[in-house]
């Protein structure tokens, strides 16, 4: 039976394969499936997809919660590994009474590869009687016996002081829970007899000294159908916050725990905690939005939470892809950060890309958001452009990467989840733009508009580019028979400037005695000339001749004119 958690991660995936796997089908691929996700180093609760043959359609089922070298408690006092256990295999059980009876285990599923699994709890606890502390590093959603109520309670809301329950019916009190990443493979152990949400006898065991459940009891958690009278239950009006998150950190301080944090001697081998962001952004690094966008994101945004490691497997997939596109930018993921951004900067010839942990949690930003975001950035370091310019080029990126049938699909998803997710908790006074700097600072509509013009093909709106100031001289060249010289602007031009003739001058020698704004080419000026020799080079240079719409002409206002 899959957790909660691994039925949203399933929900959140691409339509209309978004679907769990039965229960059957997942038992029957668990070993092969435990082995794939130990050996790429996936997370717990990853979905990985399948094909179930009897419904002829692709399905999910998900990584699943021990570590290595979790002693298990086989006969009374001895102490096994648990990844030396296996199916048929006798260890002690027990129900809320604590009666530790023998029971044989039904399924014991890893792999004995280490690699670094992030989203891991380590407990550390004392035990009544000892003065040496004990650590337990478990998954996320691992369950333990409250010492006062009989009660299962999730490791990542454990706060310090918590008792939980030992299996001689003592308790453990825990000193500190912290949140990282280890070197390790999961374990996880089911126990036979029937589990039916209510009676955890024989689905009790003890792990390094403290009362634990098997994997039943946690799928039967997960998925709202335990009994709430075994069930650890907040009052309505908690706000429940995640180990590893600064809310946790403010409401629950810990001076052994902010110590452990900052000596990495106290952390045991193998063991990173979750620490501040990882990456030192520049102060000139560009962001995806501005720092007051990004705050308002943050403020008023759902996140998934830090445990989830879901999010940093799909960015990770993301960054593999857009290296084939350019693999000169060093792509980052800084999980530690909580901010809501992305960003690009520039390091002597080394460019960087870099998504903050907080913009891969956020809720309903799925893979889509994410790679319209990295295309994004990606545009950025390939030209110097006004924010909505890049919004619109950024689709050629996407178009460049994903074969049409993907990109039909990805980019309006991209689009829509950035303005639903993303602008959509901007406020109104942040979202408008700076009107004196349209280029750096656009509205949040108009960077809509572009994303959706560049979709469409459309041109790009003009409401992030800031008009220019100038127009430019482009070329000039002569006749054949040499008496008239065509003078070319970009733009068409003002007839009394463009139609003086001392606002023109042609050197060496040459007389212009007319100039004429051409009828079918606004912006082409005829000058009627005498003393220009053929095969020969000459400079034509313009002053004071204005465009139609008023701009002047921009500086360095002179060509070469090569006579045929």
């Amino acid at each position: 039976m899959p957790s909660q958690q691994c039925l949203n991660n399933i929900k959140a995936e691409q339509p209309p394969f978004n679907k769990a796997c039965t229960d059957a089908l997942c038992q029957k691929m668990n070993a092969s499936l435990t082995a794939h996700c130990q050996t790429a180093g996936l997370p717990l609760d990853t979905p990985i997809m399948s094909f179930d043959p009897a419904l002829n359609s692709p399905c999910y089922c998900c990584c699943s919660c021990y570590t290595l070298n979790t002693p298990i408690e086989a006969t009374k006092g001895e102490f096994i590994l648990i990844q030396n256990i296996n199916a048929g295999d006798s260890i002690l059980t027990a129900g809320v009474d604590l009666k530790w009876t023998p029971g044989i285990v039904k399924a014991r599923s890893g792999d004995i590869h280490k690699s670094m699994i992030p989203g891991l709890y380590l407990v550390r606890y004392q035990m009544t009687g000892e003065s040496e502390l004990r650590d337990l590093l478990v998954t996320a959603d691992h369950l333990f016996l409250m010492h006062s109520t009989r009660q299962l309670k999730k490791v990542q809301h454990l706060i310090p002081g918590n008792k939980l329950t030992a299996a001689d019916g003592s308790y453990a009190e825990v000193q500190f829970v912290a949140h990282g990443e280890y070197d390790t493979a999961i374990q996880s152990i089911n126990m036979k007899g029937d589990f039916n949400g209510k009676d955890l006898t024989g689905h009790l065991i003890n792990a390094n000294g403290i009362v634990s459940t098997d994997y039943a009891v946690q799928a039967y958690y997960e998925t709202h159908n335990l009994t709430d009278s075994i069930r650890f239950n907040f009052s309505n009006e908690a706000k429940v916050f995640d180990v590893g998150s600064p809310e946790y950190s403010e409401q629950f301080p810990s001076k052994l725990r902010d110590e452990f944090l900052s000596d990495p001697t106290l952390w045991p081998k193998g063991f990173s905690p979750k620490r501040e962001p990882l990456i030192n952004i520049p102060a000139n690094a560009k962001g995806f939005v501005n720092a007051d966008q990004a705050l308002d994101i943050y403020n008023n945004a759902t996140f998934n939470a830090y445990s989830n490691g879901v999010p940093r497997e799909s960015i990770n997939r993301l960054f593999k892809m857009f290296s084939g596109y350019d693999n000169n930018i060093t792509y980052l993921l800084d999980w530690n950060n909580e901010e809501v951004n992305a960003f690009t900067w520039t390091m002597g010839n080394q460019k960087y890309l870099l998504l903050t942990g907080g913009l891969a949690r956020i809720q309903e930003l799925y893979v889509s958001g994410w790679a319209l975001i990295i295309a994004d950035m990606v545009m950025h370091l390939q030209v110097n452009k006004c924010v909505a310019e890049v919004d619109y080029a950024s689709l050629d990126v996407l178009r460049a990467i994903l074969p049409n049938s993907m990109y039909g699909e990805t980019a309006p998803s991209g689009i829509t989840q950035i303005k639903d997710i993303l602008f959509s908790k901007i406020s109104k006074k942040n979202a408008g733009g700076n009107p004196g700097d349209i280029c750096d600072d656009p509205s949040i509509e108009c960077r809509i508009q572009s994303f959706w013009n560049g979709l469409s093909f459309f041109p790009a709106p003009t409401c992030g580019t800031p008009p220019d100031q100038y127009f430019y001289l482009v070329k000039g060249y002569s006749s054949i028979d040499l008496k008239t010289v065509n003078v070319v602007f970009d733009k068409p031009v003002d007839p009394a400037s463009a139609t003086s003739l001392v606002n023109y001058n042609i050197e060496p020698g040459v007389v212009i005695s007319a100039a004429v704004v051409s009828v079918s080419e606004p912006g082409t000026v005829i000058l009627t000339v005498s003393g220009i020799a053929a095969a020969s080079k000459y400079i034509l240079s313009v002053t004071n001749v204005t465009s139609a719409d008023g701009q002047s002409l921009g500086e360095g206002a002179y060509v070469i004119i090569a006579t045929p």
